[in-house]
């Protein structure tokens, strides 16, 4: 998402953005980060602390190349955005999502119950996942 901040050179151009459970706010500040009902089984907050550091390497976090959340841009192509219910960064989804929806992009989000961090790469192993919610935002 950080790379729709920055358009693609002459001649291309870029058609639409797909992500599953994307970390755009590296100030870790959505409130999904802070509930402690969140039971995510592959992030903690610990963890997502230390990444961000490593990441940022002394940069700031709020700074929109790290932090999409930020920066988003007034002119953004279609978006469509899986997340799970059950993940710590599933409110960076949904800020982004209401955020660019109020800036004029065509957003889908999609909120599954039950579901982790990047459940998708465990389609094989996972029950069925259950759509929670099929969001156009604004929410």
């Amino acid at each position: 998402m950080a790379m729709a901040r920055h358009p693609p050179k002459e001649g291309a151009k870029l058609a639409s953005i797909v992500t599953f459970s994307p970390w755009t706010d590296l100030t870790n500040s959505g409130p999904s980060f802070h509930d402690s009902a969140i039971r995510d089984r592959v992030f903690t907050r610990d963890v997502i602390d230390s990444l961000a550091r490593s990441y940022l390497d002394g940069h700031i976090p709020p700074d929109p190349d790290a932090s999409p959340l930020f920066g988003i841009p007034e002119q953004l192509p279609p978006i469509y955005i899986q997340v799970g219910r059950d993940e710590i960064l599933r409110d960076d989804s949904t800020r982004y999502a209401c955020q660019a929806a109020a800036l004029g992009a065509e957003v889908k989000l999609d909120i599954y119950g039950g579901m982790h961090h990047v459940f998708q790469r465990d389609v094989g192993v996972l029950d069925l996942p259950v759509l929670l919610s099929n969001v156009q935002p604004p929410l």
